[in-house]
């Protein structure tokens, strides 16, 4: 164990220490390289200015010198008498004499003060006669080499091409003039110009210093003179990388040059390269070294230490806490040593009390763990009770609400006054809001325990938002606000979910924004999307003008009852369980809820729930093609507006908006001056402010050119009996109350564009109710084969109220029992009934033991498979499985619902007919 521990170190050790060094020694053969190249440029660079200064200053000499011969020369008596005679005669021979004297000149030119050739030499220095009489009717001035002619100083032109050396037959080459003037009485009489071979002369110049800088051991590939476009003039020079360049600045004849020397950087990288293996033979074998001795350092003064260390703590590990360590020495490792001792006598005591501590210990969680059995024992029990105090609450309270719901209801179908039909509606209504928190109260109780129930099945999403938003308008018409449902984001029909659940949460969110609401609109803006492969996300928002709620307040709004302020449950009513339950519910479908809101600007509330695609659930498409039709949509309700114009342009409509009346008649003229194609059917709003739905339809019905155009009236109040006869007599074709469905707006168009018999028949014109006429109404099924139901209830209130309602549905032949017992009897008997009702809490024999004796054959082996309805006030999860376990059939909680139970009712006798 030892052995890789101290491997495992010492390669830690080696190669940080290693890597340190590597990094060092790296950084400073950098640094060695850098300065041994910075010294090499140094010096090249040293020694290349001096010798470019030295050649520029023999350059310049060398110019200099010629001014001074030319300087000389300009002085001669003969030269100065000649211009001042203006006599040429002899002045060639005189320019032969000292042509002779001066090799590096081209030619000698006296010219007289019109600037004209005067005299010209007539042999060259080698006394070799060329043809001068051809330049002297030349005229200077347009010579290539010209410059002005100096009044008093002697000047010199820049080196270029001289034009006269072809005329003088002698070789072409670059050729500089130096110009001199020959004063007479102060006063230049003319000028003396000397053409220098500069070219051979600056050639042999460059060359001699090429030689000496080669000599001296440098890589020079050349000396050149360039222009000021980097062009060589004279010399050797070629652009490329693989030279360094040193240059310095030389005018001539008032124009800058440059002199540059250029040389293989080749030189420089091999001296470099050279002290770089020097430098790497020195440094790696001091890296070994160094190494080798830290590695021995390393493991006599730490690894063979840690050893012991190790040793130690595998002795500690096998339970050995008497061991202890040599000390050495005085450093670290030895107070780690000393600190080991000391660890391992502290731990050897504390495992000695740990010991006597653990069977202390021991003996109390015996303790513990009986205390805690008999602990789970009794939650169990009084989870237990409590749930079967919920149940016994439930059928208790329940029990007694069948019997006046029951009463009332049939009390209402009665001959009754006016004054009594007031106060039985008002018992009703009190009686539905108490069930209403019988139900809230219930549902958290059971969502609290876990045992709230989901159901999963197929359902008309689009078809239950409508139906539902038709219900709530009634409560909003009644405070005049509008009801605003936007489903164009729901693409599909059929879902599968719980209908049930997904509609109490509506009811709770859009019942709060039209009770906190005293003005304005109340939107509610549905959408759907996939998640998945048959995946839905159901997301809805309800959205109102109301009283909106405080900023402190909204962390607290979907706790359980709990309301804004104590104020908001006297003025509005409500216990505060709504919210609480409709997230609990969303969080239950996979979802989620959120509010935004402002105190005073109303209140938004949105949730999601998770649904599931129905395989036969198709997308929605009108079954009319609408895209040839025009439209026109007058509200002064952006919202309203919006939603509307979104749902016709969805099925292909063309539609046209108007904020206002005037807005609606200034298109209809617009457009009929323009020549468009007129609107098919405009939709008016009623309440607008200035002119009003029915002003505005008066007024285009009463414009013969608008006459054809059909008219839809949209009304945010109830129908109060006669609006229908009074939009007819104004030439509406159609008229429906706020919110006006997509299925309605679809069907109403349906009937208003197609005309006919059919648009004939709606009288006085179309409505919501006549559009229901042509779908299929409910048929109650005959009773052929369900002639006789057995009603087994003790309660006599609830007996009557049962009879009433089956009598009500056509069930005329009814029987009942007071119990399991006479039930069982009655069946025996009479074997002729076909259904039995079951009350499930009765005296003598409750319905749970009945329903399992009838299974059993206790009436016999007809009424083995009699469908057995469970009709009970318990309203729990778990009452409707023991129901069922005790072998009923189906299940109806109390109060009940008369159209729930033809339902259930119908199921059961087509599956037995089936």
């Amino acid at each position: 164990m030892w052995i890789k521990s101290q491997l495992s170190l010492t390669a830690k050790l080696l190669v940080s220490t290693g890597f340190a060094l590597m990094v060092i020694v790296a950084m400073a053969a950098l640094l060695a390289d850098y300065s041994l190249q910075k010294i090499l440029l140094t010096q090249i660079d040293k020694t290349f200015s001096s010798q470019l200064h030295g050649t520029v200053q023999k350059i310049k000499d060398e110019i200099q010198h010629s001014k001074n011969i030319t300087q000389v020369l300009a002085s001669n008596p003969l030269i100065r008498e000649a211009l001042d005679k203006d006599e040429s005669r002899g002045m060639n021979s005189h320019l032969n004499t000292i042509i002779s004297s001066y090799p590096e000149l081209n030619y000698l030119l006296l010219v007289d003060e019109s600037e004209d050739v005067f005299a010209v030499n007539t042999i060259n220095h080698q006394k070799k006669k060329i043809p001068s009489e051809n330049i002297l009717a030349e005229t200077i001035t347009e010579h290539t080499l010209y410059i002005p002619l100096p009044k008093s100083q002697i000047q010199n032109s820049k080196p270029g091409v001289d034009d006269f050396l072809e005329v003088l037959e002698l070789p072409p080459s670059l050729s500089m003039w130096v110009v001199a003037p020959i004063l007479v009485r102060g006063h230049a009489k003319g000028w003396l110009v000397m053409s220098l071979q500069w070219q051979a002369m600056i050639s042999q110049l460059l060359s001699e210093q090429e030689t000496a800088l080669k000599r001296q051991g440098y890589a020079l590939h050349g000396i050149a003179i360039l222009n000021q476009r980097d062009e060589s003039v004279l010399g050797r020079y070629q652009p490329s990388e693989n030279y360094f360049e040193r240059s310095s600045e030389l005018q001539m004849g008032g124009v800058q040059y440059k002199l540059t020397i250029q040389y293989k950087n080749t030189q420089i990288i091999d001296l470099l390269n050279s002290q770089r293996k020097k430098l790497v033979l020195l440094v790696v074998p001091l890296f070994v070294f160094i190494m080798v001795a830290f590695y021995y350092l390393l493991r006599s003064q730490i690894l063979n230490r840690i050893r012991v260390l190790s040793i130690a703590t595998e002795k500690f590990y096998n339970n050995d806490l008497k061991y202890r360590v040599e000390v050495e020495g005085t450093d670290e490792i030895s107070g780690l040593m000393q600190a080991f001792n000391q660890m391992g006598k502290q731990i050897y005591k504390s495992q000695k009390n740990l010991e006597q501590k653990v069977d202390q210990r021991t003996e109390q969680i015996s303790q513990v763990n009986v205390e805690l059995t008999q602990a789970v024992s009794d939650a169990k029990q009084a989870s237990q009770a409590k749930s079967e105090f919920l149940a016994s609450m439930s059928h208790e309270i329940r029990t007694p609400m069948n019997g006046v719901l029951g009463m009332l209801g049939l009390l209402m179908k009665g001959q009754l006054t006016k004054e009594q039909r007031h106060k039985a509606a008002v018992a009703n209504s009190s009686a539905q809001s108490l069930l209403s928190l019988i139900n809230d109260i219930l549902d958290f109780s059971k969502i609290e325990a876990g045992k709230l129930e989901l159901e999963a099945i197929d359902f008309n999403l689009r078809q239950l938002l409508s139906e539902f938003t038709e219900a709530m308008a009634l409560r909003a018409h009644e405070k005049q606000l509008e009801v605003i449902l936007d489903i164009s984001g729901v693409d599909v029909s059929l879902v599968r979910g719980d209908p049930g659940r997904l509609r109490q949460i509506l009811t709770n969110l859009v019942g709060n924004a039209i009770k906190f609401t005293s003005e304005g609109e109340v939107v509610i803006r549905a959408s759907i999307k996939k998640a998945g492969e048959l995946g839905l996300i159901f997301t809805c928002v309800v959205k109102d003008s109301g009283i909106g709620i405080p900023e402190d307040k909204i962390n607290t709004l979907f706790e359980q009852f709990t309301q804004v302020d104590a104020s908001t449950t006297r003025h509005f009513g409500g216990t505060g369980l709504g919210l609480s339950i409709a997230k609990k519910m969303c969080e239950l479908m996979g979802g989620s809820i959120s509010v935004l809101s402002k105190a005073g600007e109303g209140s938004s509330f949105e949730f999601s729930v998770l649904l599931q695609m129905n395989i036969h659930s198709m997308q929605v498409l009108p079954h009319k093609d609408l895209s040839g039709l025009r439209l026109l949509v007058v509200d002064d309700n952006e919202t309203n507006l919006e939603v509307i114009t979104a749902q016709l342009e969805s099925w292909g409509a063309q539609v046209t908006e108007a904020a206002s009346g005037e807005a609606a008649l200034s298109l209809l003229h617009m457009f009929h001056k323009q020549k468009n194609p007129p609107f098919d059917v405009a939709f008016l709003d009623m309440q607008m402010p200035g002119m009003d739905g029915a002003q505005l339809g008066q007024k285009i019905k009463q414009d013969k050119r608008f006459e054809a155009l059909k008219l839809v009236m949209m009304t945010s109040s109830f129908d109060n009996g006669g609006d229908a006869e009074y939009f007819s007599s104004l030439g509406f074709s159609a008229y429906f109350s706020k919110p006006v469905t997509s299925s309605d707006i679809l069907d109403a168009l349906t009937v208003v564009a197609s005309g006919g018999d059919v648009l004939a028949q709606a009288k006085p014109l179309v409505t919501h109710n006549y559009l229901k006429t042509f779908s299929k109404p409910i048929v109650v099924p005959s009773l052929t084969s369900l002639s006789k139901i057995l009603l087994v209830e003790d309660n006599l209130i609830n007996q009557e109220v049962a009879i009433s309602i089956l009598e009500d549905l056509g069930y005329e032949q009814v029987e009942v029992a007071e119990n399991g017992k006479v039930a069982i009897a009655m069946l025996k008997d009479t074997p002729s009934f076909n259904l039995v009702l079951m009350d499930c809490q009765m005296p003598v024999m409750d319905g749970y033991e009945a329903s399992k004796k009838i299974r059993a054959g206790a009436s016999g082996d007809v009424m083995v498979n009699i469908p057995i309805i469970a009709m009970t006030a318990n309203a729990m999860k778990e009452d409707k499985e023991k129901c069922l376990m005790a072998g009923m059939s189906d299940y109806l909680s109390k109060p009940i619902n008369p159209e729930k139970l033809k339902a259930t009712i119908v199921h059961w006798q087509k599956k037995s007919e089936s």
